[in-house]
């Protein structure tokens, strides 16, 4: 073998990482070439799952923060379930939502006036794999060795989020349907007659924005049907079970444990350091969003965890 020839690609030996995650999952992650799965990045998305797709589209959208991507993959969701793609025009768009229901792909790779830009942009691109490191969709089309655990992090989210009813979205989430980058807007503003003030979750995420009332008011009659069902649920008489005599000893039941995240974990969730004294404000609040989702996707991450240990052993071994 020539010395001063530089070894191909398929001879490097690979990342700890990859053989974690598997190598056919990172090779579907990474979209090398748009010649080979529909011509242009969106006919390659739209062959995708959802939880992918929402995945590509949080990364393009928060690269630098899980916690924000979490949110963003929450928008996705909302906006399938009340149809934003299909609502009739202005005034025509009925009250208590925007149009017939559609679907994660439908609203997250829409291509024309739609809320997602990254998808847009992606549009230019031929080959995601030749985007340099730092390109801002290089995370998003072909993560990096580098960039595969964030990766990882946010599908096991996204998988938890497609599974959920829409119910489950953070509390303080709902009216906020828009978001904009802070680089373009900044919040306390009001972006409607009567709608809330815009606001920033987390330190250096998105400016989220209530822009449409359709969304407010479906919120308020979900709300109204939750109550209804909770007081007819009271107010059912349930059959009273009569206890038979028995010589068999009844052991008594300890309380189950509930996993929360501590402290590290947030600031992993976050993506920023949290603050030593009080924290602003306007991101109070944020850890208990996050620590319900934290609970809702546990499962997934667990298989995210033990993946990174087995990276860390690789790299020690090596």
């Amino acid at each position: 073998m020539d010395p001063t020839r530089t070894p191909s690609p398929t001879a490097t030996a690979r990342a700890p990482i990859v053989d974690a995650i598997g190598p056919e999952t990172v090779d579907a992650w990474r979209i090398e070439s748009v010649w080979i799965c529909g011509g242009s990045m969106n006919r390659c998305m739209h062959q995708e799952s959802d939880t992918l797709i929402m995945a590509r589209v949080a990364m393009g959208e928060a690269p630098h923060s899980l916690s924000d991507r979490v949110y963003v993959m929450w928008s996705i969701k909302l906006r399938a379930a009340l149809g934003y793609k299909e609502a009739l025009p202005g005034w025509r768009a009925p009250a208590d939502r925007w149009g017939p229901e559609t679907g994660i792909a439908v609203e997250a790779l829409c291509n024309g006036g739609c809320q997602y830009t990254p998808v847009r942009a992606a549009d230019g691109i031929y080959f995601g794999c030749a985007l340099s490191e730092h390109h801002a969709l290089r995370a998003m089309l072909c993560p990096t060795d580098e960039q595969l655990m964030d990766f990882a992090w946010t599908v096991a989210f996204a998988e938890a989020i497609a599974q959920a009813p829409l119910t489950d979205m953070p509390a303080e989430m709902r009216g906020y349907e828009s978001f904009r980058s802070p680089q373009v807007t900044w919040y306390g503003q009001r972006n409607r007659e009567g709608g809330l003030l815009s606001r920033q979750f987390f330190p250096g995420g998105n400016i989220w924005r209530d822009e449409y009332g359709q969304d407010n008011a479906w919120w308020e009659q979900a709300d109204g049907r939750a109550a209804v069902l909770a007081v007819e649920e009271l107010a059912t008489p349930r059959p009273t079970a009569t206890p038979t005599p028995s010589t068999t000893p009844t052991p008594t039941s300890s309380p189950t444990l509930q996993p929360t995240p501590t402290r590290a974990t947030l600031e992993i969730l976050r993506g920023d350091e949290l603050p030593a004294d009080e924290p602003k404000e306007e991101t109070i609040g944020d850890l208990e969003a996050v620590g319900s989702i934290v609970a809702l996707a546990l499962p997934a991450i667990v298989l995210v965890v033990v993946a990174a240990l087995g990276t860390r052993r690789g790299r020690r071994r090596g």
